[in-house]
């Protein structure tokens, strides 16, 4: 009798035990967002956003493979518990994953070997689409990537006519800027993070330079997509819990901004982003059932 009090007493008194749900982040490799060095995550705004993510989310252990867009969607769609980032919302990607929103980009822009800003048609120093897509330029972009609107409905005029080259995404997000660089066409679009962080990588690289399209002007949201099924339902609403929680306290977040993108992009869409962190701080999440 008292050896089973004893155990009582002692079930009662040992701290409760911490069940760790694993989690696999599937990231894309792209500069400045997730650096890999000799086949390891490295550093970069991404990677070291979901490390703050990993405080709220105590009960998670996350472990991060390296994997191009084709192979984590493929893996969502067959049912592999899984969450991937960074992507913006689809229609399409909807149907196998539920899309968590986390960060905000200042606009996409097109970026040119620095020798050839001459070429560009400005207007009064700015650039607009109409005129870029008619100048006699080729111009590249991703098949896989979503573009504002005004670009991806140009996109397949562009392709026909031979003035705009489509190029599949593979291991790594730098390879529009890699093709670029080696003449293949004459600009690209990008987003100002992803530049940056290529310039730094590759310093002996033909110099580039990014211009802003005054007709594009979209901050598009970017977030990760967890498998749609009870699995990911349930592990995409911590992960909304997780950054409700971390965007209390944005500071942490915003210094990762100030890191990372260039100085004049920060200082152009500052408002804008520390606008969106508060927004995103206090919107409750609601996901269907799969």
């Amino acid at each position: 009798m008292w050896r089973a009090g004893l155990l009582a007493l002692l079930l009662l008194s040992s701290p409760p035990v911490l069940v760790v749900e694993p989690l696999t982040w599937m990231l894309m490799p792209f500069p400045g967002g997730v650096n890999v060095r000799n086949g390891q995550l490295h550093d970069g705004f991404i990677v070291e956003f979901l490390r703050l993510l990993d405080g709220p989310l105590s009960d998670v252990a996350p472990q991060y493979q390296i994997a191009n867009i084709q192979r984590s969607l493929n893996d969502m769609a067959h049912g592999r518990n899984l969450c991937s980032a960074p992507y913006q919302r689809s229609p399409e990607r909807d149907q196998i994953g539920y899309f968590v929103p986390l960060l905000i980009s200042p606009p996409v822009q097109v970026v040119v070997r620095a020798s050839d800003v001459p070429r560009l048609p400005l207007v009064d120093g700015r650039l607009w689409l109409d005129k870029l897509l008619a100048a006699d330029l080729r111009g590249g972009f991703f098949f896989q990537r979503i573009y504002p609107p005004q670009l991806q409905a140009r996109l397949p005029a562009g392709l026909e006519s031979g003035q705009l080259i489509g190029v599949n995404q593979t291991s790594n997000g730098d390879r529009l800027l890699l093709m670029l660089g080696h003449r293949r066409f004459d600009y690209t679009f990008e987003y100002p993070l992803l530049v940056a962080g290529f310039t730094r990588a590759n310093p002996q690289a033909e110099p580039l330079r990014s211009l802003p399209v005054a007709d594009l002007k979209e901050l598009p949201v970017f977030g990760s997509y967890c498998t749609r099924n009870e699995w990911g339902r349930g592990m995409a609403q911590r992960i909304d819990g997780a950054m409700r929680g971390l965007l209390q306290q944005p500071q942490s977040v915003e210094q990762l901004y100030r890191r990372w993108l260039p100085a004049d992009s920060y200082q152009a869409y500052r408002a804008e982003i520390q606008a969106f962190l508060r927004q995103r701080g206090q919107s409750l999440l609601a996901l269907p059932r799969p």
